[in-house]
């Protein structure tokens, strides 16, 4: 079964060396989307309704990946 990397350009997380996700086969993992900017900083701590739209973005942009 191939196993693929899930990457965006620009990629948030890849000076932390974690995946946006993985696809093996026909199936996807996708975790840990956090509220993190293009520049690798915390969205507005302390507001969580604007992590959450970060969360969801980032989401957004690794699914079609």
């Amino acid at each position: 079964m191939k196993i693929k990397k899930i990457t965006i350009d620009p990629d948030p997380y890849e000076p932390f060396r974690l995946a946006q996700g993985y696809r093996v086969g026909e199936l996807l993992f996708i975790s840990g989307q956090a509220a993190i900017d293009g520049n690798g900083q915390l969205v507005r701590v302390g507001n969580f309704p604007a992590q959450a739209r970060q969360a969801f973005t980032h989401l957004h942009r690794v699914l079609p990946a």
